[in-house]
């Protein structure tokens, strides 16, 4: 929606159709994927290996990326 948003809505002193029909697609095509219900069953054997993965705290991971994209770092010093 955004980048449909910054064509023009009128063509010189034409309405510019081609545009709001994309909005139109746009909004109806939300609307029905809002109407869909997703009947979603939990798969065990997936959740525990997703709870079983490490995970680092926030200051680990920032340490990291700081290692591995330094401030001011140019192009060629980004691992």
């Amino acid at each position: 929606m955004t980048f449909v948003d910054e064509n023009a809505d009128k063509l010189g002193d034409l309405i510019n159709f081609s545009k709001h029909r994309l909005v139109y697609k746009i909004i109806m095509d939300a609307l029905h994927f809002q109407g869909d219900n997703y009947n979603l069953v939990v798969q065990e054997d997936i959740k525990n290996f997703v709870d079983a993965l490490p995970s680092n705290s926030e200051q680990e991971l920032y340490a990291t990326s700081l290692k591995l994209e330094p401030r001011d770092a140019g192009r060629g010093d980004i691992r």
